[in-house]
């Protein structure tokens, strides 16, 4: 294996505002690139809004990063709709190439500008991915192919700037990386200790914690 480079260029950042989107629904998936310095704080870039605080944003979902690279592999295997998948379009607020979901773990730290992120789990993509991309399916695809991108949160805010360089500052030891922690999500064999144990990754964003232990608890249950 080669050594790691020492950093990933930013290909764009990106942020938006809450605006109406479908049915009444509000969103921010609908990102625009930034041109100049901005804040990075422990909610977020400054100007980047969630409408659905629920299932979006917080400090454990304060940055969204997505491969630039597997736009390349959608356009590839939706022929269709391949000129919309261009950095930006998937509500990401960082975009990289050679970078992805096997290469990185929970709790890896990197370096943005002047802030500091911690990966804390994987992005959990919804229907707004379909419809903004016109793909019924996509989020699950995404899910499949496991190029889902990924989350962090802030541990030291900061300015980052277009063309920022993504820096990885500390490697999580032991932690799975993205696309294992999906294999172990998404395995219906999965036992209830490998459970636990991808759980136990400390940096771990708590509701993937619940997610795994509360799976594991029902094949505990099950074996009684």
């Amino acid at each position: 294996m080669g050594a790691e480079p020492a950093g990933w260029p930013a290909v764009g950042l990106y942020e938006g505002r809450p605006r109406p989107y479908h049915d009444g629904a509000r969103s921010s998936i609908c990102k625009a690139p930034i041109e100049c310095a901005v804040w990075l704080g422990e909610s977020g870039l400054e100007a980047d809004e969630q409408a659905d605080r629920v299932h979006h944003g917080g400090p454990d979902r304060a940055l969204c990063h997505y491969p630039a690279e597997h736009l390349g592999f959608w356009r590839e295997r939706l022929p269709e709709s391949a000129d919309v998948f261009v950095p930006g379009m998937l509500g990401e607020n960082l975009s990289t190439h050679g970078l992805a979901e096997a290469d990185v773990a929970v709790g890896d730290v990197f370096r943005l500008g002047d802030a500091v992120l911690q990966i804390t789990q994987p992005r959990q993509p919804c229907w707004k991915v379909n419809r903004r991309c016109g793909v019924d399916d996509l989020s699950r695809r995404m899910v499949a192919a496991r190029r889902t991108g990924w989350l962090y949160r802030v541990l030291e805010p900061g300015w980052v700037a277009p063309g920022a360089v993504l820096h990885r500052a500390d490697v999580a030891a032991g932690a799975p990386s993205l696309t294992a922690l999906w294999d172990i999500t998404l395995d219906a064999d999965a036992t209830a200790e490998l459970l636990r144990d991808a759980a136990a990754a400390p940096a771990l964003a708590a509701a993937w914690q619940l997610r795994l232990t509360s799976r594991a608890d029902w094949l505990a249950r099950k074996r009684r």
